[in-house]
Formats: C-alpha cells, structure tokens, sequence
C-alpha cells in the first residue's frame, strides 16, 4: 500500500476511534455532571473576583482582611474535599454531590444576613466546604461512569469544565480593571540615581503590571518622608536617617513611614 494511502487510512481510523470514544462518553450523567461542575466553579470563581472588592466596600477592611475572606474560603474547600474523600464509599457519589450543593446553595442564600466580619468568615468556610464536597463527588461520578479505556479522553474533556468556568471571569475582569494610581516622591532632582524609578514609567513596565506611577521630584529626604507621612504621596525615596527623625519627632503620628528599601 503507497505512503500516501497508508496514511490516509490511518487518519480515518484515528477519527472513527475518537468518535467511538466521545460516543461512549458524552452520555447523560457525564454531561450532566460535567454542567454541575462548569457551573459550580463559575461561582466559586465569581466569587474570587468580585468579593474582596465588595469586603472592602461593605465593611471598611483593608486589602489584606478582604483577601482573607477568600483564603477561608479556599481552606473551607481543601477541607470539604478531604473528609469528602472518606465518605464517598460510604454513602456514594450522588449524596455527597447533593449535599455539597445544598449546603453551597446555603450559604450563598446566608449572605444576605451577613452584618460583621466573623459571620463572613463562617459563611465564606461554608461555601467552600460546599464547593469541595460537592466538587470531589463530581470527580468521583465521572471516574466511575466513563468507560475504563477512555477514562484519559473522559476526565480531560471533565477537567476542561472548569479551565471554562474560569475564562469567562477572569479574561473580561484583567482587560477592564482600571490600572492603581500610585503618586512616587523621589528624594532630589532627577539624576543618575533616579533612573532606577524613572526607567520602569519611561518603559511602560508599571503600565504593563496594571499600575499607574507618577514621580515627581523631591528638594530633600525630609521633605519626601512628610509628604509621604501627609498623605500627599502613596511612597517615596529617601534615608533612613529622616525616616528614623520623623519617627522620633512624631511618635503620634497615624501615618508612618516604616517600610525600607535596599539598593
């Protein structure tokens, strides 16, 4: 048989192979299972992008509690996903399934009643223990109804469910966040020294990491520490000597700068 013939047919059994194969698969628990998952993980994704943001609003946070919410939420999966593992023999895939759903459904519903941090937190470990429960029994349903000799092409088309879940919140939110302005107070003129701040603004490599950097010009190390302590400027350059005076000279003050940078 010519080349060109032998791999023609090899060709057209590889498709009549994978049709075979997505036949076998994609019946009804499969898809089924696979929607419960894509679906799931669109709002446990949702709720990564949207509720820091909506933390710091509500409650007044700062950045870092905010996150925190979200990291509970993430120690609530891990959680959910590894007593789930436990009990799937005991009581099955689809139980489980449903009961990491209700709970999920729950505790998206107890949101409304949230007024303080602390019932945030509660509410935030118990979606994510909803969402682990329920997304170890999808896992667990699939394994179990994919033909063996597919299983590879079964759980790779599964998994893809939630890279889709992802895209649709994660792509449109990068391209639309607004870059943070950041106002930089230099300790002197620009000179030599300098370029280490000004070099990044002149190649677009703040721009680019979604910020927004002004630097203006200084007259003075002491002059860039109280301007910074003021509020005037987000950060600044200067030495540690005027940082060290600024303290010593104002030990009540709110806003202190205490972060240092070695070059």
């Amino acid at each position: 048989m010519p080349m060109k013939h032998r791999r023609l047919h090899a060709a057209q059994q590889t498709d009549a192979s994978l049709r075979e194969a997505l036949a076998a698969i994609c019946r009804g628990s499969f898809l089924v299972v696979t929607c419960i998952n894509m679906l799931l993980m669109t709002d446990y994704y949702l709720i990564f992008v949207t509720g820091t943001a909506h933390v710091q609003k509500t409650f007044g946070t700062s950045l870092s509690t905010a996150g925190l919410t979200s990291g509970i939420m993430v120690i609530g999966c891990l959680v959910g996903r590894f007593l789930t593992g436990n009990q799937l023999s005991t009581f099955g895939g689809k139980p489980c399934l449903l009961a990491g759903l209700l709970l999920f459904t729950a505790s998206i519903g107890g949101l409304f009643m949230v007024d303080s941090l602390p019932m945030l937190f509660v509410q935030r470990f118990a979606a994510g223990f909803g969402v682990g429960v329920a997304g170890t029994a999808t896992g667990a349903i699939v394994a179990y109804v994919v033909p063996v000799r597919f299983h590879g092409l079964g759980i790779g088309l599964f998994t893809m469910s939630a890279a889709l879940a992802l895209a649709p919140w994660a792509v449109p939110h990068a391209l639309a966040q607004p870059a943070t302005p950041i106002k930089f107070q230099l300790d002197w003129r620009f000179e030599g020294p300098a370029a280490l701040f000004l070099q990044p603004v002149a190649k677009g490599y703040f721009k680019a990491a979604g910020l927004d950097v002004t630097v203006d010009a200084g007259n003075g190390s002491g002059g860039a520490v109280q301007r910074v302590a003021s509020g005037t400027y987000d950060m600044g350059f200067a030495d540690l000597a005027a940082v060290m005076e600024f303290h010593a000279n104002n030990p009540d003050a709110q806003n202190k700068p205490v972060a240092v940078m070695m070059v």
